[in-house]
């Protein structure tokens, strides 16, 4: 059994939200977020991966957030999560050599030492148990690259096509809709086969 890249990816980003709403500074002054606030300014940068950061932005990141326990909650969830998201680099697809099970394993035990490190958050020991008991299937994704994205996108176009079906009284004709929508580009590039470039040129072909 496999698990997908979104499946593995989506508790960690549920967990960095948890730890980020309750006890956030301007939850404690009993006002939302502003412009002004510098935590609030990390909002977007949260959200990317390690890599996409600039070096100025990950300074901004570690020193505004290493101020207070409260941003330090926070960069901790960071943290696990970016810990992860180093399990998963190591697809094929990513690293561009087939990984190792020792390996892949090797680096949940760090994102697993990570979690234990900062067991007063309860949002990582969540995340470190639904990783655990999820983990054989991980692993397994990891080293054989398979997914099945393309079936979960093909699901989420369906479940679209039928909310938004509300005049269809016939269940073939809802059938027949989402048929179309979750083929359409299939379609497309059946209908529009690529065309062979020519050389636009003034001169005439030499004869001889």
């Amino acid at each position: 059994m496999l698990l997908n890249r979104f499946r593995r990816v989506a508790p960690v980003a549920s967990a960095s939200d948890s730890t980020r709403t309750p006890d956030h500074p301007w939850c404690v002054i009993r006002r939302r977020g502003r412009s002004g606030d510098p935590e609030y300014g990390l909002k977007g940068l949260l959200v990317r991966n390690l890599e996409h950061l600039r070096p100025v932005q990950f300074a901004k990141v570690t020193g505004t957030l290493g101020r207070d326990w409260h941003g330090q909650e926070i960069l901790a969830a960071w943290i696990a999560k970016e810990k992860l998201r180093d399990v998963l680099n190591l697809r094929a697809r990513v690293a561009g050599s087939a990984p190792c099970e020792r390996d892949v394993r090797g680096r949940l035990f760090r994102f697993y030492d990570w979690c234990a490190e900062n067991d007063d958050i309860p949002e990582l020991l969540t995340l470190a148990r639904t990783i655990s008991r999820w983990e054989d299937e991980i692993v397994c994704a990891v080293l054989t690259g398979v997914t099945n994205a393309r079936s979960e996108s093909l699901n989420r176009i369906a479940k679209l096509e039928a909310r938004m079906a509300y005049s269809f009284r016939n269940p073939a004709n809802q059938r027949r809709r989402v048929r179309i929508a979750c083929t359409r580009g299939t379609r497309r590039r059946q209908n529009n086969p690529a065309r062979r470039s020519r050389l636009v040129s003034g001169r005439q072909p030499d004869p001889g």
